[in-house]
C-alpha cells in the first residue's frame, strides 16, 4: 500500500453510503456463550458512528444456522449463499 492508494481509499470512503463486512464470525467454542451479542453490538455501533448509511455482511457459510438466524431476529435480509 502507498500513499496514493491510501488518499485514493480515503477520498472514496467519503463518496459511498456503503460498508462492506467481511470476516465476522464467532469460533465454534465461543458460541452460545453470548458473545455474538456483543459482535453485532459493536458492529451497529461502528456502522451508526460513521458515515455510512448502509452495512453489508459478506461472506456467511451456509452452514453457519447460528448467524444465518441472528441475522434474520435482528432484521436482515439474507441475499446470497455462499456453498462449499
Amino acid at each position: 500500500m502507498n500513499p496514493l492508494v491510501l488518499l485514493d481509499f480515503m477520498r472514496e470512503s467519503k463518496r459511498t453510503d456503503w460498508l462492506i463486512i467481511n470476516g465476522a464470525g464467532i469460533l465454534p467454542r465461543y458460541q452460545r456463550l453470548g458473545g455474538n451479542a456483543l459482535l453485532y453490538y459493536e458492529l451497529e455501533k461502528t456502522v451508526r458512528e460513521s458515515n455510512y448509511r448502509y452495512a453489508d455482511l459478506v461472506q456467511i457459510a451456509e452452514t453457519t444456522t447460528l448467524m444465518l438466524s441472528d441475522i434474520e431476529t435482528l432484521g436482515g435480509k439474507i441475499y446470497k449463499t455462499h456453498r462449499i
